[in-house]
């Protein structure tokens, strides 16, 4: 049968559209390879910068020479697209004049004609656009290490933690006789009242750890009362067992918690009110096991367990050894404070003890 006039006329039309439709599609397909070819060499050379980075930092303590050193074998140790990698920067900032080093360090990584070749495109070259150079930062920081000392009175109650003069805890407990915030800017301890003082001189960095370590001194819960070690009353090595939480509960937005009475505690704040927000879930130390842990992340309002800042492991020859326990310092996290744990009335305790607060060195990633 002939066909149709008609339709030979339709169908004629249609195929340039095809043809045009179909190259579309071979360009924009072309296109999407040679980019995700580019972001992959990118994030190869991100990868590599950061490596080279961190490598650097490392060894800023035996000087720029040393440093720069380690800087090229992590760059020969790193490939970008299997091609041999070019730096373009290598650059030391930050002096610390206390301990004689650079603090930073910047590196910028290359891809280009001259160095290693533009990253091929295969659309590219059709329009004249043989290939893309591409170039990377990365920046490390060295943040050093640092101890502050802080004298924690026996009276310090940690619910109230950054609030203000004249804030009150430790309400409807039994003795009727509630707690007080002072003013802890004061140098006169009396004038604290029942507020722990926040610390100084130490920067808080979410996700790093801290270390409390040669705690000194006893507190006791009650004036004619025998004074106890930082533990507490846990109901080991002959101490009486005497664990339990807040009779008033949560206050002031921090939670509640069950502790050994008489012990260290700490709780982590960030730059605003505790009391503007509600309290987070509380925690338990009752057991000898969650007392014994070598890692801590407390959230932040949430009042935990610090005792001698030592735990009791096994080590990778099977023996057992005391190390310092580590708390991880909370996203958002811009204050701390240390205290000592009650169950009421805080206001009558006494003893001090001063603490010495250690942030290991650390080196990480800035930009």
């Amino acid at each position: 049968m002939p066909m149709n006039k008609s339709n030979h006329r339709k169908n004629g039309a249609i195929m340039p559209w095809a043809i045009v439709t179909l190259i579309g599609l071979i360009a924009v397909s072309a296109l999407g390879l040679d980019w995700a070819r580019v972001s992959l060499v990118q994030t190869e050379m991100q990868r590599a910068a950061d490596s080279i980075a961190l490598a650097a930092a490392g060894r800023l303590a035996g000087g720029t020479t040393v440093a720069t050193s380690a800087a090229n074998q992590a760059r020969l140790a790193n490939l970008a697209d299997n091609k041999e990698i070019y730096m373009s920067r290598l650059d030391f900032s930050d002096w610390d004049s206390t301990n004689g080093q650079y603090t930073k360090v910047t590196v910028e990584l290359l891809r280009d004609a001259n160095h290693g070749g533009v990253v091929p495109l295969a659309l590219g070259q059709a329009v004249g656009m043989s290939g893309k150079s591409v170039a990377v930062r990365s920046t490390a920081k060295v943040l050093p290490e640092i101890f502050v000392e802080q004298d924690v009175l026996g009276s310090a109650n940690p619910f109230l933690a950054g609030m203000p003069k004249g804030s009150v805890a430790s309400v409807n407990n039994p003795a009727r006789n509630p707690d007080y915030a002072g003013d802890v800017n004061s140098r006169n301890p009396s004038k604290w009242k029942q507020s722990p003082r926040p610390i100084t001189g130490l920067p808080l960095i979410a996700g790093q750890s801290l270390t409390f370590d040669n705690i000194a001194g006893t507190t006791k819960h009650g004036p004619d009362l025998p004074m106890y070690e930082p533990d507490g009353q846990t109901g080991e090595n002959g101490v009486g067992r005497s664990i339990g939480h807040n009779t008033a509960g949560s206050e002031n937005g921090i939670a509640d918690a069950t502790v050994p009475i008489n012990a260290l505690v700490g709780v982590f704040l960030g730059p605003d009110r505790p009391d503007n927000t509600s309290a987070p879930s509380k925690l338990n130390f009752s057991t000898s096991a969650s007392r014994n842990q070598q890692r801590y992340e407390p959230q932040l309002k949430q009042i935990f367990f610090i005792g001698d800042g030592r735990a009791w492991v096994v080590d990778e020859n099977g023996q057992q050894v005391e190390v310092a326990q580590e708390f991880i310092v909370p996203q958002g996290a811009t204050r701390l404070y240390l205290a000592t744990w009650d169950f009421y009335e805080w206001n009558n305790n006494g003893g001090e003890r001063t603490i010495e607060i250690k942030r290991p060195k650390k080196i990480t990633l800035v930009e």
